[in-house]
């Protein structure tokens, strides 16, 4: 116990468990912002505006229910007088989706194919993250109890 003791005062031994898992995104959040230049906010934001409308008829006609996307941005910058004096205007939609390379695919190919300014962005996610956790949670318990069993038989405590 000596050997114990100089580690710890009052004689106890503290066991940790690990768990480790890898997982595979399920889902995925899609943000494509449609940006154009123009001489005129109104003229940049129609530009805009029959870009992202262009875009979601493709989406409804190949039988993508499109009411899950929703507006996120809308924005109109006037320029700097450093700037190239163009109005920039934008807008963002997002939308979540089944992780799913088809579904990236299809949506650069339609964005191409339309000829479109947009920049497309991806953020992946675990549907059931909260249960992930509470399994690992578990195993790491388990692995504690295996671990601090294995210390009390090599001690002789059991």
């Amino acid at each position: 116990m000596n050997a114990l003791n100089s580690h710890n005062e009052s004689g106890k031994v503290f066991v940790m468990g690990k768990a480790s898992e890898e997982f595979t995104c399920d889902r995925i959040t899609i943000t494509i912002t449609f940006q154009c230049k123009g001489v005129s906010g109104a003229k940049a934001s129609e530009t805009v505006t029959a870009q992202c409308e262009r875009f979601l008829q493709r989406l409804s006609e190949s039988g993508v229910d499109i009411t899950a996307i929703r507006l996120h941005d809308d924005s109109i910058d006037q320029p700097s007088y450093r700037d190239d004096d163009k109005v920039r205007a934008s807008r963002t939609l997002k939308f979540d989706s089944e992780a799913n390379a088809l579904v990236i695919d299809y949506i650069l190919k339609t964005i191409q194919d339309e000829h479109l300014d947009a920049e497309l962005s991806t953020d992946y996610y675990l549907s059931n993250e909260e249960e992930l956790r509470k399994s690992l949670r578990k195993k790491a318990i388990e692995d504690s109890k295996d671990n601090a069993e294995l210390l009390a038989c090599a001690a002789g405590k059991k």
